[in-house]
């Protein structure tokens, strides 16, 4: 595990470049890594460019271990569905299994009640993706639907944490 007094978890502000392309470096490391996992397959985020992250709605917040960047999750608010979206969870290769994504997601989760009344945590990753849906569920998300996306029809699952109603 990462040393918890050493991490800490920062909002990132892609419009600065350099933090774009960092946070792109770090997608691109951890999706090549998911693709393999899952067979070979091109997954979407693989295809996104520097450009079209510094341009996301998303909010997101940053793992760092002094100025080394070691984590990053994006989370969307749809307000009227009282939801909380996951869009992406992403962990540097070499720091997986220590403790990152999970003191990622321990903080989205605590963000979201700071949002609204949202009642819903959404996250969806690919099916085979045994070490990502062991974490979502570790944290009491539950699969609630099943899909293909891409050309190479790869097989997502999508999973949901009610928080309350």
């Amino acid at each position: 595990m990462v040393d918890p007094a050493a991490l800490h978890i920062y909002p990132i502000d892609l419009r600065v470049p350099s933090r774009a392309v960092q946070v792109h470096a770090l997608h691109m490391r951890a999706y090549r890594q998911e693709a393999d996992l899952l067979g070979g397959a091109s997954l979407p985020p693989l295809e996104r460019s520097v450009a079209e992250l510094a341009q996301s709605p998303d909010s997101y917040f940053a793992a760092m271990d002094g100025a080394a960047l070691l984590g990053v999750i994006s989370i969307a608010l749809a307000h009227r569905a009282k939801k909380m979206w996951i869009n992406s969870l992403t962990v540097e290769p070499s720091c997986q299994r220590r403790g990152v994504g999970r003191q990622l997601l321990a903080f989205a989760l605590a963000y979201m009640p700071q949002c609204c009344d949202f009642t819903t945590a959404c996250v969806a990753t690919g099916a085979q993706n045994r070490p990502a849906i062991a974490l979502y569920e570790a944290y009491g998300f539950t699969a609630y639907a099943y899909e293909t996306v891409g050309l190479e029809a790869i097989a997502i699952v999508k999973l949901q944490k009610i928080i309350g109603i």
